[in-house]
C-alpha cells in the first residue's frame, strides 16, 4: 500500500539523514537496518551523512563480519565530501566576527588588536578544521563576550573559547587547576611559592591533558596555551606580574582567568571597567564608590586603582586626591586597618598613599606644590 501511494504521488522524495556518526552503535545499527528495509521503496532517495570508519566500527560490534560490504549492499554511491580549504574557512571565521558585535571589541585594552592577529593566525586558525567548529566556539562567543566585555581581553577570550571546543579535556583543568596555568591561586599569598615553582609541579598533569589532544593538532594547542599563559611556556613574558597582566586584561592573571570562566565578576573581584571610570568619570566616583565599600572588596578596589594609574590619570588630580583623601577616616577603612596582617599586606591607608603619590610625581612642581598648599590649608 506504502509503494502504491507512492507511485501515485507522482514526486520524487529525498530522505535526509546527518550525523549518523553520533549515534550510539547500537542506535546506528538499528538505523541501518531501518533505511535496508524501506531504500527500495519507489521515487525515494536516502542521502546519508556520516563518518565512514565508526559507522563500520559500530556495525562489526553487532556481529557483521564485512560492514564495508554490508553498506555497499544498500549505499549505491558512495561520495567524499571535498575539503574545504583554510581560505574558506578563514572567510566564514571573519564573517562570524563581523557577526559578533558592532564595535572593534579589542579596543578596551591595549595592544590587543595585535594580539588577537597572532593568536588567531599561529595558534587558532591551523586549530579550524571545519565551518562547524567555528560556528560552535563563536556560540560561546556570543554568550562570553557580553558577560566579560571590558574585563577580559577579546584575544584571550577567543584562545580560551577556542580551547573549550577543540582541547575540552585542557579546558575542564584550567577551570578545575587554574593555579597550574597562571601560577596563582588566588587564595594562598604570594609568597607561599614562587609561581614557577608552582607551574613546574603541575607539568606532568598539564603534559597528560596535551597528550589527549588530537596528535596534529597538538603543538597548536601547547602554543595557545603558551600564549595565554606564558608560565607554562618557560617564556621571558611570563615573569611579569600579576597586575600587570591584569591590568591587560589577560588570563595569565588569576583575577581574570576567573571572570572569563565565570562570565561575568566573582563576588570577591573587582570590575576593571569600574574602575577606569572611576579615574575618567568625577561625577560617577560616589556612586562607583560606594558600591566597593564592602569591606570584602574595598581593599582590592584601591589596589585595582594604583595598578591601573600606572597607565590612565585622572583629568581632575587635585578633587581625585580628595575623593581618595576622604576614604581614609571611613569606617570601612578604619575597620580594614585594624585587621590583624601578616608582614607582607599592605594597608588600605598605604594604598591611598600610593595613589596620591604616583597622581603627584605625574604633575610638574608648580602642579604639584599647589594641590599640596591647598590640601594642607583646607585640612584634607
Amino acid at each position: 500500500s506504502v509503494q502504491k501511494a507512492l507511485i501515485k504521488l507522482e514526486r520524487s522524495i529525498v530522505v535526509f539523514i546527518d550525523d549518523l556518526d553520533r549515534l550510539p552503535p547500537e542506535d546506528v545499527f538499528q538505523m541501518i537496518r531501518a533505511i535496508k528495509a524501506v531504500s527500495d521503496f519507489p521515487q525515494t532517495t536516502f542521502v546519508l551523512a556520516f563518518e565512514r570508519q565508526y559507522i563500520e566500527q559500530s556495525l562489526g560490534s553487532y556481529e557483521i563480519k564485512e560492514p564495508g560490504k554490508y553498506l555497499d549492499k544498500i549505499i549505491q554511491v558512495r561520495l567524499h565530501l571535498p575539503k574545504i580549504s583554510h581560505f574558506d574557512l578563514n572567510k566564514i571565521a571573519t564573517e562570524e566576527l563581523k557577526k559578533l558585535a558592532d564595535i572593534d571589541l579589542t579596543s578596551n585594552f591595549e595592544g590587543d588588536q595585535h594580539r588577537l592577529i597572532e593568536i588567531y593566525h599561529l595558534c587558532i586558525k591551523p586549530l579550524l578544521k571545519s565551518p562547524r567548529e567555528i560556528k560552535r566556539i563563536f556560540n560561546r562567543l556570543y554568550f562570553s563576550e557580553k558577560a566579560t566585555r571590558g574585563e577580559v581581553a577579546f584575544s584571550d577570550l577567543f584562545g580560551l573559547e577556542t580551547l573549550a571546543i577543540k582541547a575540552p579535556n585542557i579546558y575542564e583543568h584550567i577551570i578545575t587547576n587554574p593555579m597550574a596555568y597562571t601560577g596563582d591561586s588566588g587564595q594562598l599569598p604570594s609568597y607561599y611559592e614562587s609561581p614557577e615553582k608552582v607551574i613546574k609541579l603541575h607539568e606532568q598533569e598539564r603534559d597528560t591533558e596535551i597528550g589527549k589532544v588530537d596528535l596534529d593538532e597538538q603543538q597548536y594547542v601547547k602554543e595557545l596555551l603558551k600564549t595565554l599563559f606564558p608560565l607554562v611556556g618557560d617564556d621571558s613574558y611570563g615573569h611579569i606580574s600579576q597586575e600587570k597582566h591584569s591590568k591587560n586584561g589577560r588570563v595569565a592573571a588569576i583575577d581574570r582567568l576567573m571572570v572569563a570562566i565565570s562570565y561575568g565578576i566573582p563576588a570577591n573581584e573587582v570590575s576593571i571597567k569600574d574602575v577606569l571610570e572611576f579615574i575618567s568619570s568625577p561625577e560617577q566616583r560616589i556612586e562607583i564608590l560606594n558600591s566597593y565599600k564592602n569591606v570584602d572588596k574595598l581593599e582590592r578596589f584601591l589596589e585595582i586603582i594604583r595598578q591601573t594609574l600606572e597607565q590612565e590619570k585622572p583629568s581632575d588630580p587635585n578633587e581625585f586626591i580628595k575623593v581618595i583623601g576622604g576614604l581614609i577616616e571611613t569606617k570601612e577603612v578604619v575597620e580594614l586597618e585594624s585587621r590583624p596582617r601578616d608582614m607582607f599586606s599592605a594597608t588600605p591607608i598605604k594604598h591611598c598613599w600610593w595613589i596620591v603619590k604616583t597622581i603627584l610625581t605625574t604633575l610638574d612642581q608648580v602642579d604639584r606644590t599647589e594641590i599640596l598648599t591647598k590640601t594642607i590649608k583646607n585640612g584634607n
